[in-house]
């Protein structure tokens, strides 16, 4: 069973940390990267545990990636941010372990580190990328982030100075007591809410169904929020706790989809969706957030016509078998 799991470090995980940092090193000189050594970073992640600044992602008990958020950056001056008022934290020393490369274990350990972000109420992360470092600056555009005017020429000897440009990411905490539309829920969903679970060992899972039948657990609205994750039912649960509370009329829906023959078969991967439908000025409107290849609101003039469209995508998916469907 596949499982991710995002953590502060512990001193006992140093030593992991600092071989796959070798591993990190050595893979950055093969592609001429030649920024870190065998001195820096790995000498900073003790000081880093003792002072609860280190975090990890684990994948099947691995440690796959690793970053720092730390409040002082001496470079912090020499950049025009946004905001030089606002409160921020910066992210330093991040790397993925070179075996886990290009499957999107980075993107997912920076979603973590920016809802960290959010969870200390902080507004802005902030972080450096030596102007060499293309494949980094690529990976914080591509994640949202965006370059602040100005560059920081940091001297490391007399014969060696390094070109570094900022960059920042506005961690918007939008208070689900603020929401006033569907497109604000909408908005809730895409800036805080990611497809994933939890099991009973309270270990998260992205982007997997693997042992979904035998480990699952639900979660409350309140562990939705603080986890910012959720299975196609949490959200679709967490969509109708908003529609309710802006008064908007919703229903429920799930259907089983990819459904092998044997349905007693828990070590099989789980297929479902679950959708929610809302009616507003005489339409029905889908709104999608789970399925991340179909996120958006769609408009429909009946109900039926609403389910029928969203079903018909998930038989031609079964290759035309049916999918039953009921209202929850």
């Amino acid at each position: 069973m596949e499982s991710i799991k995002f953590r502060l470090a512990q001193i006992d995980d140093l030593e992991n940390i600092k071989t796959m940092y070798n591993s990190i090193v050595q893979n950055m000189y093969k592609q001429n990267i030649n920024i870190w050594n065998e001195y820096y970073p790995v000498e900073c992640f003790e000081d880093d545990i003792n002072n609860k600044q280190l975090y990890v992602l684990e994948k099947n008990s691995e440690i796959v990636a690793c970053g720092a958020l730390v409040f002082e950056n001496s470079q912090i001056n020499s950049i025009k941010w946004q905001n030089n008022s606002a409160s921020s934290i910066f992210l330093t020393r991040l790397g993925v372990d070179p075996q886990y490369s290009k499957i999107g274990i980075g993107s997912i350990m920076l979603k973590n580190l920016i809802y960290e972000t959010i969870r200390k109420n902080i507004q802005y992360l902030r972080l450096f990328v030596v102007d060499t470092n293309i494949p980094a600056i690529n990976f914080y555009k591509k994640n949202g982030f965006k370059q602040a005017d100005g560059i920081y020429i940091e001297e490391i000897n007399k014969d060696l100075f390094l070109n570094e440009y900022g960059f920042e990411f506005e961690c918007k905490k939008i208070d689900i007591y603020n929401i006033k539309t569907p497109q604000d829920i909408f908005d809730y969903m895409q800036e805080n809410i990611s497809y994933g679970w939890c099991d009973k060992e309270n270990n998260i899972h992205l982007d997997s169904m693997k042992g979904f039948r035998q480990h699952y657990r639900t979660l409350s609205i309140e562990q939705i929020l603080e986890k910012h994750i959720g299975c196609c039912i949490e959200q679709v649960y967490l969509m109708h706790y908003l529609f309710d509370k802006i008064n908007i009329k919703n229903k429920m829906f799930c259907c089983r989809i990819f459904e092998p023959d044997d349905y007693d078969n828990y070590e099989e991967e789980e297929h479902m969706h679950c959708f929610i439908l809302y009616y507003k000025n005489g339409k029905v409107y889908h709104m999608e957030h789970p399925n991340k290849n179909l996120k958006g609101i769609y408009e429909y003039n009946t109900e039926q016509e609403a389910i029928n469209t969203i079903v018909n995508y998930y038989i031609e998916l079964r290759g035309g078998k049916d999918s039953p469907t009921k209202e929850f």
